[in-house]
């Protein structure tokens, strides 16, 4: 709960400021929310566009899903976890890496890159 105004100061207490500051975050948060995804962009795209976008999402889930499962960390995908082995010079990540660069030039180097990393040699 939080505190009331001091009537004396006009001025809030420290918890009742933090409060006030927590509760502007959260609106803020589902402003931005929001602004990210505009709903009448999807009425815009074709069926097979929305089809396309909803099954790369579903398998980008579950690559990750399967990451996590076989490698035990969380939020990175197998092509991460390729292209960190590949560095290390491990013949799996290399042999993984190998694979997706037919489907995409230089994939696990990008996935890296898109994370922070420093790129591949």
């Amino acid at each position: 709960m939080t505190e009331p105004i001091d009537r004396e100061s006009k001025t809030l207490s420290a918890s009742a400021q933090r409060e006030a500051l927590r509760h502007e975050r959260r609106v803020e948060r589902r402003a931005e929310i929001g602004r990210r995804h505009d709903w009448r962009q999807d009425r815009r795209k074709s069926r097979r566009e929305r089809v396309k976008e909803w099954v790369i999402g579903v398998l980008l889930g579950l690559d990750i899903l399967l990451a996590s499962i076989f490698f035990g960390v969380r939020y990175e995908t197998i092509s991460e976890q390729a292209g960190y082995a590949a560095r290390e010079g491990r013949w799996w990540g290399k042999v993984t890496c190998a694979l997706l660069d037919l489907a995409e030039k230089d994939h696990c180097a990008k996935t890296l890159v898109g994370r922070g990393a420093k790129p591949m040699p």
